[in-house]
């Protein structure tokens, strides 16, 4: 398994998280190669706190022309 630093790479922030942070809900951009139940382990390690449910959207990339 990776190490924390490796698997979640940034926090996301925009006017959309700033509102799902008030639910306690929050968003990281992640290495795109590990799974739910790393990612929960990780932020679990990471902030010292227990994580309910993690959800994972994969995003294609941009084109460049």
């Amino acid at each position: 398994m990776p190490s924390d630093r490796d698997i979640i790479l940034e926090p996301i922030i925009s006017e959309k998280t700033v509102r799902l942070k008030e639910e306690n809900k929050y968003v990281f951009k992640v290495d795109w190669k590990v799974n739910s139940t790393e990612i929960g382990k990780s932020i679990e390690e990471k902030f010292k706190t227990k994580v309910a449910k993690v959800n994972i959207m994969k995003m294609p990339g941009k084109k460049k022309s």
